[in-house]
């Protein structure tokens, strides 16, 4: 099978009168897992729940918080180092370049969803 995954981008910003949009683009999954979760996240970087999903690649991440910002990364020998930001309320699709996605919370503890599919 093929083009199982597709998404759709679109960025206006009416202030500076600019529009960047591709349309829609489709892209073939090899391995049909995924995995979909709203995880606790503490002010101290945590692994986010990847389930069978061990070759990830697509992402889509939202802030569930009203009032704290949560940011997304990667550990490197127990530092965070954050690749994402999310403000109160934001959500992303993001390709991902790690099969090993961190998250740690601005002020207080937040929910963080996400849905994450295989490669």
């Amino acid at each position: 099978m093929s083009a199982e995954i597709t998404y759709n981008a679109t960025l206006t910003n009416s202030g500076l009168r600019t529009s960047f949009g591709t349309g829609s683009k489709s892209i073939d999954q090899t391995t049909k897992r995924k995995v979909s979760n709203t995880q606790a996240v503490g002010t101290t970087h945590e692994a986010l729940v990847m389930g069978e999903v061990a070759t990830a690649r697509w992402a889509y991440f939202e802030n569930k918080d009203l009032a704290n910002y949560v940011e997304v990364g990667t550990d490197s020998a127990g530092s965070f180092i954050a690749f994402l930001r999310l403000d109160a309320g934001q959500y992303v699709i993001v390709p991902l370049a790690t099969n090993a996605p961190y998250a740690k919370a601005n002020t207080a503890a937040l929910d963080l969803l996400y849905e994450i599919h295989a490669a």
